[in-house]
Formats: C-alpha cells, sequence, structure tokens
C-alpha cells in the first residue's frame, strides 16, 4: 500500500523528530516541545492533502493519497515545504524567544533538509521557485513523468 520511498522518508522524519524532541526536552524539561517537535518534523507534512483534495476534491482514497496519486494534477504546492517559511520562523524566534517556536523551527527545518537531499532539484523547496514555475511538477521535477506513468 506505502511506497518503499515513503516508507523510509516518514521513517527518516520520524527519526529525526524523536532525536530533536529528546534534545529540547533534555534542554528544556518542558514535555511540550514534544509536541511542537512533531508538528514540525512529522505533521507539517499534512500539506500533502492539500495538493490531494485540490485534484481529487473531498473524495479521499489512502491508497491513492500515499501512492502520490494527486502528483496526476502536474502541480506540486506542498504550502508548508519552504525554506522561506523557515527562514521567516527563524527571524521570529530569535525576536520571540519562544522555545515552543524554536522548537517547530528546527523540526521544520530539518524535515525540509531531509526532504532536499532525496530531491535531484536542490531548488525544488525553495516555495518562490516552485511559484515562478507555476508549480509545474514537471518542470519541478524532471523525472516525474515515469511516476505517473505507473498509475495508468
Amino acid at each position: 500500500m506505502i511506497r518503499k520511498d515513503t516508507f523510509w522518508d516518514l521513517t527518516a522524519h520520524f527519526t529525526a523528530t524523536l532525536l530533536i524532541a529528546a534534545l529540547f526536552l533534555i534542554y528544556s524539561k518542558d514535555p511540550k516541545v514534544i509536541l511542537y517537535c512533531f508538528l514540525g518534523g512529522v505533521l507539517v507534512d499534512l500539506d500533502h492533502l492539500i495538493d490531494y483534495f485540490l485534484y481529487f476534491g473531498f473524495n479521499f482514497n489512502l491508497k491513492y493519497f500515499f501512492e502520490g496519486r494527486f502528483l496526476l494534477s502536474r502541480r506540486i504546492y506542498l504550502f508548508l515545504h519552504g525554506w522561506e517559511l523557515v527562514l521567516v520562523l527563524v527571524l521570529l524566534s530569535f525576536l520571540n524567544k519562544s522555545l515552543g517556536l524554536w522548537t517547530f523551527t528546527v523540526s521544520l527545518g530539518v524535515h525540509i533538509f531531509i526532504d532536499n537531499i532525496q530531491r535531484d532539484n536542490k531548488l525544488f523547496y525553495l516555495f518562490s521557485y516552485r511559484l515562478y514555475h507555476k508549480f509545474n511538477a514537471e518542470k519541478l521535477c524532471p523525472n516525474l513523468s515515469e511516476r505517473l506513468d505507473s498509475f495508468v
């Protein structure tokens, strides 16, 4: 049901998030940092649901979701996956000095880093780059057509 690359991606995010949560918990002794870590490190992937619903509407199919069939739209938005968002959050964290915001920001940054190293196109996780290319999946991910052909 779940693609092998998706399984390993989720495993990497979960493992990194556990490590970050442990470090922030040791530092702060505040169990709330665990929640902030999971929001930024794992649950941020829920923005894939936006891409899914924009293509399929509200007819949710877990198998289609994990297979990435929403990529048949030939658009990739991923509104929460952007280095620009991380930069803004770092600046806000410096100004705010909130441990929760720092924890979320570090987890999100590590999440995007893990995603970024798996991509051939290293600019993919710049939201501005995706916007410039009008979220056109074939321009953003040149190897995507092979994956899409497997759905037909």
